[in-house]
């Protein structure tokens, strides 16, 4: 698994947030904009909260897993999933930007995908080629 596409989304991802918070803000209200940087954040969180797991879950055959930080990342999801919660049923953050802030990951995680695309073929190939020989 390539986790250097995931850590460059997740990097991504907190500076687009950033700056469609001040865009946001100045073009339409801070209100509305904090609430997209608030769910942005808390996506990018959650993110590498379920990388840590993976990483956690692929570990190589006779080598042991933590305990403590797979149960401190399970508690960590628990907990990010409980805030959002809370905020949303308290109207803390209005629905709207929460979906619009939540799905910027997704987006620029399929953009920095596309933008990689051609580097994971190149060395996909050249793998291939070192085991035909």
């Amino acid at each position: 698994m390539n986790f250097s596409i995931i850590k460059k989304a997740r990097i991504a991802t907190v500076a687009t947030a950033l700056v469609g918070f001040v865009v946001i803000g100045v073009l339409l209200d801070f209100g509305f904009a904090g609430g997209f940087l608030a769910t942005a954040l808390w996506g990018a969180a959650g993110f590498w909260i379920i990388e840590g797991l993976v990483r956690l879950a692929l570990l190589p055959p006779g080598q042991s897993r933590s305990r403590g930080r797979i149960l401190a990342l399970v508690g960590g999801k628990l907990a990010l999933y409980a805030i959002a919660l809370w905020a949303l049923l308290k109207g803390v953050v209005a629905p709207i930007p929460a979906m619009i802030g939540f799905s910027l990951l997704l987006v620029v995680l399929v953009i920095t995908t596309l933008l990689e695309r051609p580097k994971l073929q190149t060395s996909r190939s050249e793998v291939q080629e070192d085991d035909e020989q």
